[in-house]
């Protein structure tokens, strides 16, 4: 019994377990917040409209990082990488002292003197009161390895101090208070650009549409948005039904309509045409085409006078070049080109024949041309054929005026060459 204390020493020194560092644990209490905003390339902007009333708000873009300060706390725990000894020795430690209680309790009843007795003992209550101390002795001690443990395990350090870290990123944000003066802004429509202006001081634009894009801008109800580029970076897009019913009801309104109904030339309808072409979607359409339908027959005919009259027949008929420098009888052939079945068809092949020898083909659907240009002879053919030797008369009258002996010698000549 005199080597339980040796023992007790020996396993408190050897059977403590490892105790290694833990898990870091870091917790952050907010202090502060302010925001770092930093300028990158580019803009951003509020669009604002009513009709064709435009409103900008341009600024600066940023990316902005968040500053925080705060207080972090820094812990480090342990832990016990040996639990199975200190349950051992914990479970060990709790009988021992158990039975040790017990024996020096019993001790007390031991009878050294009384054979008889059921508690008669020789050797008296020393020996079960040493046992019992023992035993005590020994439990404690494996109980306390097991509870030096347990605290050793429970320890935590902390550190605490106050620390700036950067919180959230915002990127490519409008700059806070940052307006963006002088921002060049243009619009995109259908592939083509328009400068729209740059913003004041206040990285403001206002905008009137109307006044702002050119008239020409090809502004149709098909296509009902526009872009809008800031420093060439889109913006946004926004409506121009607004701007085109208003621009159609204007057109409409000063649209020279009584000219198209009742023409003299044959461009008097070319601006109803145009109106068509731009807005030919609208409510106003109907009644433009109905104008254009009942205007096209004496479009046509006004045409065919004003192609001819510009044919120079002179030059082809003479075979001098024209005064544009072209060939003498082009006039002419444009003229059979564009009115295949014009008024002065006939007699502008019997010039073209007589002055080249050139006779039309037949054309698409028409069956073998008769006399001695081809195609079939209508009466308008004989008044035109006959209209056409009038004028061939006159001219051989006045190429012969400077004729004096034999005049009408000339003009028979002249007349029985050319005017058959």
């Amino acid at each position: 019994m005199k080597r339980s204390p040796s023992l007790a020493l020996f396993a408190l020194l050897s059977a403590c377990a490892r105790i290694a560092p833990g898990p870091v644990t870091v917790a952050d209490a907010l202090l502060q917040a302010v925001p770092d905003p930093v300028r990158v390339p580019g803009a951003l902007g509020t669009v604002e409209q009513h009709g064709f009333q435009v409103t900008l708000a341009i600024s600066h873009r940023c990316d902005i990082t968040e500053k925080r300060t705060v207080r972090r706390t820094t812990e480090q725990r342990f832990v016990n990488e040996t639990p199975a000894r200190d349950w051992i020795f914990g479970i060990s430690g709790g009988a021992l002292l158990v039975a040790g209680g017990v024996f020096f309790i019993d001790s007390g009843n031991v009878a050294a003197q009384d054979r008889a007795s059921m508690d008669y003992n020789p050797v008296g209550p020393a020996l079960p009161r040493t046992v019992g101390i023992g035993l005590l002795a020994v439990g404690a001690a494996l109980a306390s390895i097991a509870t030096v443990d347990i605290v050793r395990a429970n320890t935590r350090v902390a550190d605490t101090k106050t620390v700036t870290v950067d919180g959230k990123i915002d990127r490519g944000v409008a700059c806070p208070e940052s307006p963006f003066p002088s921002a060049a802004i243009t619009a995109r429509y259908q592939g083509r650009s328009f400068d729209l202006g740059t913003t004041d001081p206040r990285g403001r634009l206002e905008l009137d549409l109307d006044a702002a894009l050119p008239q020409d801008a090809g502004l149709v109800r098909g296509e009902p948005f526009l872009f809008l580029d800031v420093e060439g970076v889109e913006l946004a897009r926004i409506e121009v039904l607004a701007v085109v019913a208003h621009r159609e009801e204007r057109t409409w309104t000063t649209l020279p309509r009584a000219a198209c109904r009742d023409p003299q030339k044959a461009s008097d309808c070319d601006p109803v045409k145009a109106f068509l072409s731009a807005y030919g979607e609208g409510p106003h359409a109907g009644e433009a085409r109905e104008l254009l339908a009942s205007a096209e027959p004496r479009l046509r005919r006004l045409a065919d006078e004003e192609t001819w009259r510009t044919a120079d027949v002179s030059a082809c008929v003479n075979g001098k070049p024209r005064k544009d420098g072209s060939e003498s009888c082009d006039g002419v052939r444009k003229y059979l080109k564009t009115f295949p079945d014009g008024r002065h068809r006939v007699e502008a092949e019997l010039i073209l024949h007589k002055s080249h020898g050139e006779r039309r083909a037949p054309q698409p659907g028409e069956g073998p041309r008769e006399g001695p240009v081809g195609g079939p002879i209508t009466d308008r053919d004989r008044r035109n054929v006959e209209s056409s030797r009038a004028k061939c008369l006159a001219w051989c009258q006045i190429q012969c005026g400077s004729w004096q002996s034999d005049v009408i010698k000339c003009v028979s000549s002249c007349t029985q060459r050319g005017c058959k």
